[in-house]
């Protein structure tokens, strides 16, 4: 969902905003409810209700929810956790702040999520975690995140279950419009620039709290170029740079054929990585099986080899600080696609990862494999017919490392749309 608010004033300033921030996650202590004995000691003993009595109040819908002090030094919104709100089209949501745009509803794994775009000197951003109430909604809490600019676009809304609870990642671009640091002088105009922002929080259903607040760093420094890692890893990669240096034409088919003096490479991406290995590392190769192995069976071998030494020609890998160019990668077929006669999907790492400029746990990887649908920034012909290639795909990395899904297409596809599955980096020895 991308968004452009227009308005705001020259120069970059940082604000977060929040009516009731919690900056920790939930465990903290919460006074107690009242018991009946501790409600009827403090309740005077009126007799039975007179037939003339006013009703009692329906009790307050939002009053389990979780109210913390705000963050320190946070601009106060007119809308905080435990309030109750009818309509968030109708809301004032800040005491100077104005809502400047449409609100986008969200609805994460049955936690509701409003996007509310804002509008005073700069531009700002609301995101309010909300669930459903007899007559409206509830707010269990609410930020904005705000500069001085030309706009605040909302860019990505990722989900992550954790058990009863839900971790959620916004991510927004902020326009800063070119300005003056100096309105005399023509020499200290700033250009006009995007900065990212990203905030993270994390909500029970009674409260939500903020696990990391926004920021315009990366979210990891770019990595400096590595070596491959062994020698046959090395071998590896001068396989894959003569195959490149020598191609004249490749075909994605099951069978390999290929005539290296004709620069001709015809195969699919088993039979790309079997040829490469049978050259470059041996007992690598032997230790995958006496006939030609499959996608599954390179994955297969990689999951079950150690992390601390090699055996049997192969060491896993167990996470992305440790990937090099000429080390392997290998998934095995997705459930949902069982219906395909293909069992997964092998190559090889030619670059250095580098970390997903927007998205926290995503490192783009260089590759090599044999294959018929492009990746980003591909070496094969659209119009090809597949085979041989390079180019860039994304890998998706839990907090422990392993990593846990795919984007084909590299920094052009939307993490919403990346595949999990059963996935191995690898590193031959021998």
């Amino acid at each position: 969902m991308n968004r452009r608010i227009p308005g705001g004033s020259a120069g970059l300033v940082w604000l977060l905003m929040s009516a009731a921030a919690c900056p920790r996650p939930p465990g903290g202590a919460v006074a107690p409810a009242p018991s009946s004995a501790d409600a009827a000691a403090a309740t005077p003993d009126e007799g039975p209700p007179r037939e003339d009595s006013v009703p009692s109040v329906a009790a307050n819908p939002c009053a389990d929810i979780a109210v913390e002090d705000p963050l320190e030094g946070a601009i106060p919104l007119a809308i905080g956790a435990g309030d109750p709100i009818a309509d968030p089209d109708a809301t004032a949501w800040g005491e100077k702040w104005v809502r400047e745009g449409e609100v986008v509803h969200a609805d994460a794994g049955g936690h509701h999520i409003l996007l509310v775009p804002l509008l005073w000197v700069g531009d700002a951003a609301a995101v309010a975690f909300v669930r459903e109430a007899p007559e409206g909604l509830c707010v269990i809490n609410v930020w904005a995140f705000s500069f001085g600019g030309n706009g605040v676009d909302f860019t990505s809304l990722d989900v992550e279950p954790a058990g009863a609870e839900l971790r959620v990642r916004i991510g927004l671009v902020g326009h800063a419009r070119g300005y003056y640091e100096n309105p005399d002088d023509e020499a200290s105009r700033v250009e006009p620039e995007d900065y990212a922002l990203w905030a993270e929080a994390g909500t029970d259903g009674a409260r939500a709290w903020m696990i990391q607040e926004t920021t315009a760093e990366p979210w990891h420094e770019p990595v400096e170029e590595r070596e491959p890692a062994t020698e046959a890893a090395q071998k590896v990669l001068e396989e894959v740079r003569k195959i490149e240096e020598t191609l004249t034409a490749t075909r994605y088919q099951h069978r390999t054929a290929v005539n290296e003096r004709r620069g001709t490479y015809y195969w699919d991406c088993a039979g790309m990585a079997e040829w490469v290995l049978d050259r470059a590392a041996p007992r690598a190769r032997e230790a995958l099986s006496d006939d030609r192995p499959l996608a599954r069976d390179f994955y297969d071998r990689i999951a079950e080899s150690p992390t601390d030494e090699p055996h049997r020609g192969w060491l896993r890998l167990p996470g992305p600080e440790d990937i090099a160019p000429g080390d392997v990668f290998a998934w095995r077929k997705p459930d949902f696609w069982r219906e395909r006669p293909n069992t997964g999907h092998v190559g090889f790492v030619v670059g250095t990862p580098q970390p997903h400029p927007d998205v926290a746990g995503v490192w783009l990887v260089p590759i090599a494999d044999a294959t018929e649908f492009l990746h980003e920034s591909d070496s094969r012909p659209e119009d090809g017919e597949g085979g041989f290639g390079t180019g860039t795909m994304a890998f998706q990395f839990d907090d422990s490392g392993t990593p846990v899904a795919y984007g084909w297409y590299g920094s052009l596809q939307d993490p919403a749309t990346y595949v999990p599955t059963k996935i191995a980096f690898g590193r031959v020895s021998r």
